[in-house]
């Protein structure tokens, strides 16, 4: 059983009914949790002993599509190894995505006035960038997030508002979460894998209404993997009698 994080629901609702654009994210950083983080996933998360957020490119070999038949649903093509524990991390019993590895990097760069570029941005702090990631600071608007990286700079999805060179932070963003099919007591010395074709991600449906299996489909191989999804143009709507 899993969830998109409410922030994401709003995204693809908005991107579907309104053509608000919905950025691909270049990678998402998988989390591991004792008890269930809920959408805000901000309790709960494994800390100490080595524990990391583990890395998952986001391509068609990480993500394959959507099967033509069933319920709608996306897997992980490739296992999820975490770092061997150095201290006890207890029972290990739920996931979740993120759009970042956390939310408390930050790098420095150069914005100007009405532009979405962000110059003079060190190889480290570029090299530690992907698209999609969330990113605040002075003169960046809110909901900024990255649109492209090249070798010294940053585009953005929103132009600065003011022209300085300061911090610019990094806030992680949940995209889904879930329960793992088999809760495991992590000690020191041990490892967590998350097994190949193990985490089924789905779009949940409303009590009264949803998505189409189509657009299901269309959108989870929009978040995941490498096939885009471009909203509508024109929405129709008709009417059913019951």
């Amino acid at each position: 059983m899993n969830a998109f994080s409410n922030t994401m629901e709003a995204e693809l609702l908005n991107h579907v009914l309104r053509a608000t654009p919905s950025l691909k994210r270049g990678s998402f950083w998988f989390a591991l949790f004792t008890a269930n983080p809920g959408d805000g996933g901000v309790d709960h998360e494994v800390t100490g002993g080595s524990y990391a957020r583990v890395e998952a490119v986001n391509n068609k070999e990480n993500f394959p599509a959507c099967l033509p038949g069933g319920v709608p649903t996306k897997t992980n093509g490739e296992s999820l190894l975490f770092p061997t524990a150095t201290a006890t991390w207890g029972t290990v019993t739920h996931w979740a995505a993120y759009d970042a590895p956390a939310s408390d990097g930050a790098f420095t760069g150069t914005t100007t006035n009405a532009s979405i570029t962000v110059s003079t941005i060190s190889a480290p702090s570029i090299a530690s960038l992907r698209v999609g990631m969330t990113i605040t600071g002075t003169g960046i608007p809110a909901g900024t997030q990255v649109a492209s990286i090249s070798s010294s700079s940053i585009t953005m999805t929103k132009p600065a508002t003011g022209s300085s060179t300061t911090t610019i932070s990094i806030a992680a963003k949940m995209i889904i979460h879930g329960k793992l099919a088999d809760r495991r007591f992590i000690k020191s010395g041990k490892t967590m894998k998350i097994q190949s074709d193990t985490l089924k991600l789905t779009l949940k449906q409303g009590p009264v209404g949803g998505f189409t299996d189509f657009l299901q489909r269309k959108l989870l191989n929009h978040v995941f993997g490498d096939l885009n999804y471009n909203s509508p143009s024109q929405i129709y709507s008709g009417l059913g009698l019951s």
